[in-house]
């Protein structure tokens, strides 16, 4: 957050520009067409997104150089969430990195006999991995009092129906450990993936569509990790489109529930994608600049910046909404029970907007249907059948890397 600077534990959000943005209303969300946006947009609407996810390497990005070469179709990132101020005064909500537990994640996870992977994130003053975090400490801190609060009021060892009923009586209590989940890091993942909705035309084109086509980033939950490890351990390769047994992941989202509350659905096309030549080529190839640094829409704060923050907004919700800086709504809740369901705030209105990386390398949908070609055809089958290794352990095969894989040009949208 450039607004703070690091240099000093004195209060500085500016909050005076945050307070006045909030009572004119100007609270406006600012897409980025790098990040994928899963369809549909609004409240008890259904809609189906055709996807590829591509297979990329961890070492290629800003912040994992120093890894060794790991490769798979995702990447864990322990996220908080804020609220920043843009240079408008707009305000909006920002990822921002939760360094220790990603040293863990490193270290302990992805590391084994084998394998070592090193803490991604060092303290500059001594060189030792970063351990501290203030937003964990005061989620931490929360839990503490919400142990203490289930304790006096004695609603321990419950039922988990008799615990509810208790919980609906004590609306402090609840909302304490919401605060605690809401300061907390969260597990989102990283995934790159190719719009082939949008690339056959199947969608209507949105006011900011420049009419091309390229590989996006989206930074979503867990149960889409799931679900793809499911069509992995049914011998899908999925992600392989150097021997062209890549296939499309109908993403289905329903949002009855309300797009906080949203439900993910996983399916796989058997049939082999209708690509033309030049799509095929830049998939089973893509540049490696058009895969997005994660570094580009998840910040980074300084413990410095972190405390005064937790000072500004510690005594109620990270991402306030009201004048009080009350928390917000039980409902958005990250982390809420039952099987697939997502607390999850739509992408695009959680991500910063840096600076549009320069889209030479874009492809869109041909003006008419892509014929069937015998090599798809002859590859409408599901992958070889050796086990799958648990994605901590063993990368997917990478697709080629020929470097002589056409350009990109620049064309319209199948309508």
């Amino acid at each position: 957050m450039s607004n703070v600077p690091s240099t000093t534990d004195e209060l500085n959000y500016p909050i005076e520009r945050e307070v006045a943005a909030r009572e004119a209303g100007y609270v406006k969300f600012e897409f980025d067409p790098r990040i994928f946006r899963p369809r549909p947009f609004k409240d008890r609407e259904k809609a189906d997104n055709k996807l590829f996810f591509l297979a990329f390497d961890y070492n290629k990005f800003k912040w994992f150089r120093n890894w060794p070469n790991l490769r798979w179709y995702y990447l864990k990132l322990p996220l908080h969430r804020v609220n920043e101020v843009t240079d408008s005064g707009r305000i909006r909500q920002a990822q921002i990195m939760c360094e220790p537990s990603m040293n863990r994640f490193a270290t302990e996870q992805l590391s084994d006999s084998n394998t070592v992977v090193p803490a991604p994130f060092l303290d500059e003053r001594t060189g030792k991995p970063i351990g501290y975090c203030a937003f964990c400490k005061r989620s931490q801190e929360l839990w503490d009092t919400y142990r203490d609060q289930k304790k006096a009021a004695g609603i321990e060892g419950l039922t988990e129906a008799r615990f509810k009923e208790e919980m609906d009586k004590h609306p402090e209590i609840k909302k304490t450990s919401t605060l605690a989940r809401e300061w907390g890091a969260q597990d989102r993942f990283y995934f790159a993936v190719f719009d082939y909705s949008r690339w056959l035309g199947e969608t209507a084109r949105e006011a900011d569509d420049d009419g091309t086509c390229t590989i996006q980033t989206w930074i979503g939950p867990q149960t889409i990790v799931e679900e793809l490890y499911k069509k992995q351990k049914a011998k899908w390769k999925f992600w392989d489109f150097a021997s062209n047994a890549a296939r499309a992941l109908i993403v289905t989202r329903d949002n009855k529930k309300s797009r906080v509350f949203c439900e993910y659905s996983v399916e796989i096309e058997n049939e082999a994608p209708q690509l033309d030549g030049e799509t095929t080529a830049y998939l089973q190839s893509p540049p490696t600049e058009d895969f997005n640094d994660p570094a580009e829409f998840v910040h980074r704060m300084t413990n410095s910046e972190k405390k005064n923050y937790v000072t500004a907004y510690g005594s109620g919700s990270p991402t306030p909404r009201n004048d009080d800086g009350g928390g917000t709504d039980v409902a958005e809740d990250p982390e809420p029970d039952g099987p697939h369901v997502v607390a999850e705030a739509p992408a695009a209105e959680v991500q910063s907007t840096p600076a549009a990386r320069p889209r030479a390398r874009s492809i869109a949908a041909p003006t008419t249907p892509p014929p069937t070609t015998a090599a798809s055809a002859a590859t409408a089958t599901s992958a070889p059948a050796e086990a799958p290794a648990p994605p901590s352990q063993e990368a997917p095969p990478a697709p080629s890397a020929d470097a002589s894989a056409p350009k990109r040009v620049k064309v319209t949208w199948r309508r």
